[in-house]
């Protein structure tokens, strides 16, 4: 099957990802504990409402699994959908947790996607990426085939060295992943599928 579409990898912090991962820190919900804690962090604290920590769990892991999903979908050129945050009202446990810290966790979201924002910027020229799309182009030369690329790379900013493959996809990356070349080349050909 030829490659009818030119590879491409797109990176985004979207901002629900990251006030799902505030509204767990803050509330100290034992979830996704493969995602380190937020970076900076925050402080765990009483939220002024009692709800059921099962409960609230158990509606944070459909609320991230949601979140992802629709990451690995969002392909490049399509319309994203970000209705209904922060908090969708399918989770009205969430929503009462939400609704003590939404003004903390909106201030929060925005200054990391700002300096998300500077560090994609200052590596505007990211030498990984374009060296995983020259891979993914055929080498006429070489009598190489084209290699499929729709990588979406979603960043969180999430304490040290952090990369998890969702899909041929997606993969999720700490900034700390995204900064260190190396790790990142990792990150990228392990979600691809490749080897060096």
């Amino acid at each position: 099957m030829g490659n009818s579409r030119e590879p491409t990898i797109t990176v985004s912090e979207p901002q629900p990802a990251v006030l799902a991962l505030y509204l767990r820190d803050v509330a100290g919900l034992p979830v996704a504990p493969e995602i380190p804690p937020l970076s900076p962090r925050v402080s765990t604290s009483k939220v002024g409402v009692l709800v059921d920590i099962d409960e609230a769990s158990a509606e944070w892991d459909r609320w991230w699994g949601e979140l992802m999903m629709d990451e690995e979908r969002h392909r490049p050129g399509a319309a994203f959908d970000s209705s209904g945050q922060p908090v969708p009202s399918r989770f009205p446990v969430l929503g009462q947790l939400m609704s003590q810290v939404e003004t903390a966790a909106l201030a929060y979201s925005s200054e990391r996607k700002r300096e998300a924002a500077e560090l994609r910027r200052e590596r505007i020229l990211n030498r990984v990426q374009f060296q995983i799309l020259s891979e993914a182009r055929p080498a006429l030369l070489k009598w190489r085939r084209a290699r499929e690329v729709s990588l979406r790379v979603t960043q969180l900013p999430v304490g040290g060295e952090f990369r998890q493959s969702r899909s041929e996809h997606h993969v999720v990356v700490s900034l700390n992943t995204y900064s260190d070349p190396h790790a990142y080349d990792a990150a990228l050909r392990d979600a691809l599928g490749w080897r060096r």
